[in-house]
């Protein structure tokens, strides 16, 4: 990627924040642990904004938008609704220390996707499609 001043675009991918509020909590859990309390806090304090933030940015009440422009301004034409789209990163997320109803709304999310997915779809059933009895045949 080649960054160009005044034309490069940059924005928000929620998956790197969700990453670094966990970071902040496992260091916060080391460092009381190791008797430094008062620092465990000051991580703690920090992880609790980043979920904060992120909150207002990029949840949407069910799941995570999972890119936000830093220019509002900025329109870009991938061919999809980037505001509906369900980014894989959501389920990475289940593991980062999110509050228990960020969890279930993420899990509903996705019960609700294979609810209407076509036949034959990927995910459509178990989730190791590729070793299905049947699969290989016509």
């Amino acid at each position: 990627m080649v960054l160009v001043p005044g034309k490069t675009k940059f924005g928000i991918f929620f998956g790197d924040n969700t990453g670094y509020f966990e970071a902040c909590n496992q260091l916060a859990e080391m460092l009381d642990s190791a008797g430094h309390s008062p620092l465990a806090a000051s991580y703690r304090e920090r992880g609790r904004g980043i979920l904060e933030r992120l909150k207002a940015l990029s949840w949407n009440g069910r799941f995570f938008t999972h890119f936000i422009d830093e220019d509002p301004d900025v329109k870009r034409n991938l061919g999809v609704d980037e505001k509906s789209q369900i980014a894989q990163g959501n389920m990475y997320s289940l593991n980062r220390g999110l509050p228990h109803a960020m969890n279930a709304a993420i899990i509903d999310t996705y019960i609700e996707l294979r609810k209407h997915l076509p036949p034959g779809s990927p995910g459509n059933g178990t989730p190791y499609t590729a070793v299905r009895e049947g699969f290989c045949q016509s």
